[in-house]
């Protein structure tokens, strides 16, 4: 499936599946939105709070609450330095 992603303004929330690929995708597409985004049903696993923490360390602005996640996309992201957990595929 090819899919073509345009500029927009981004609003709404997101109910996002049990799947943790389409959660960091949700994540990283929130962070760089401009917009505030509502994600619920998250699995926060392991790799979950590592991109969570990546993103934070690169400017993103991420609060956890015990049944979702709010993100205030800032737009863009700054370089930084963050730790790869070990994980190759956030290296």
């Amino acid at each position: 499936m090819n899919i073509k992603i345009e500029k927009s303004s981004l609003k709404g929330e997101v109910y996002a599946p049990a799947s943790k690929s389409m959660a960091h995708r949700y994540l990283i597409g929130a962070a760089v939105s401009g917009q505030r985004a509502t994600l619920y049903g998250v699995d926060m696993s392991e790799d979950i709070l590592a991109s969570m923490d990546c993103l934070t360390a690169l400017g993103a602005d991420i609060t956890e609450y015990p049944d979702k996640l709010i993100i205030n996309g800032t737009g863009t992201l700054k370089g930084g330095t963050t730790d790869s957990f070990g994980d190759h595929r956030i290296a």
